[in-house]
């Protein structure tokens, strides 16, 4: 998607676009190709998406009282524009290189593994009918997900008018600003002397230079059936765990340069939550 309605660049800055009543530049309607008009997009069937992955499975079904699922995938998927619906910093350069777009898709997981599980607990061989009775016809099972995180762009909205219209300027970023995974705290999670204001330049930072917090989560349960004097009447009891281990996980970063939470988390997915239940069918 492209915008055709966009300032050149230097514009804002020429002696023909300065209002003479005040010496600053008309507003930006006076200015764009198509004077009197805001911004004209246009949609062209343009652009390459490659997507390549290595995809392992394994499967076990039910037998002896388990059975389990899991899948693994190791891919990396790169394109211009992950979206028809593109706007900001994703709209096709109209000046530059359609080229500065090209990057991770916003949807792209290098690894993803999941892991899905039940198993019929055996229950306690004894001669005690009571310890027989009740360690018998539980049920255990378990989903678990694990994955790296998404690509994120640094968000460039507020910088100043230093080019005086043209393509939106991007950041400059002078080294890798992804941590290793140990060094990520909720103040910082990415390396923010890496990136610097882009000044008269359009900035050289490349679409989804960071990454996005994964997810490290696994959640269970255990139930069992009580058969109350008939099949008709079944009391069912359920203990759920989610996020069992209650591992930290972050989800929002704040990649705003103009705020001075840039770098830091500023939200997280639930901790453990642990509930019990009761159903009663007759």
């Amino acid at each position: 998607m492209e915008s055709l309605n966009t300032l050149p660049y230097g514009k804002r800055f020429l002696p023909s676009s300065l209002d003479a009543t005040t010496g600053k530049p008309l507003p930006d309607s006076f200015l764009v190709p198509y004077v009197g008009l805001g911004s004209i997009t246009y949609g062209e069937p343009i652009g390459t998406s490659n997507y390549y992955s290595l995809q392992l499975q394994a499967n076990r079904r039910f037998s002896q009282g388990l059975e389990f699922q899991s899948n693994f995938t190791w891919s990396k998927s790169m394109d211009y524009n992950s979206s028809t619906r593109a706007n900001g910093a994703s709209f096709t350069p109209t000046f530059l290189s359609a080229r500065r777009n090209y990057g991770p898709s916003d949807f792209d997981q290098k690894y993803i593994f999941s892991v899905n599980a039940q198993y019929d607990v055996p229950g306690w061989k004894s001669g005690s009918k009571v310890v027989s009775g009740v360690s018998h016809n539980w049920v255990f099972a378990m989903v678990g997900v694990f994955n790296t995180g998404t690509p994120i762009t640094i968000n460039p909205t507020l910088l100043g008018n230093t080019l005086g219209g043209g393509d939106f300027q991007r950041v400059n970023v002078s080294c890798n600003p992804n941590l290793e995974r140990s060094a990520h705290t909720a103040t910082a999670y990415f390396d923010t002397s890496c990136v610097q204001y882009p000044g008269a330049t359009y900035g050289n930072e490349g679409r989804g230079v960071l990454r996005g917090p994964g997810r490290n989560n696994f959640d269970m349960t255990l139930s069992r059936n009580f058969n109350l004097g008939s099949e008709k009447r079944v009391m069912t009891f359920r203990f759920e765990a989610y996020n069992v281990f209650n591992h930290t996980q972050f989800n929002g970063v704040s990649t705003n340069l103009t705020l001075a939470n840039f770098g830091v988390v500023t939200s997280a997915r639930p901790g453990r939550i642990n509930q019990l239940g009761l159903k009663f069918l007759f």
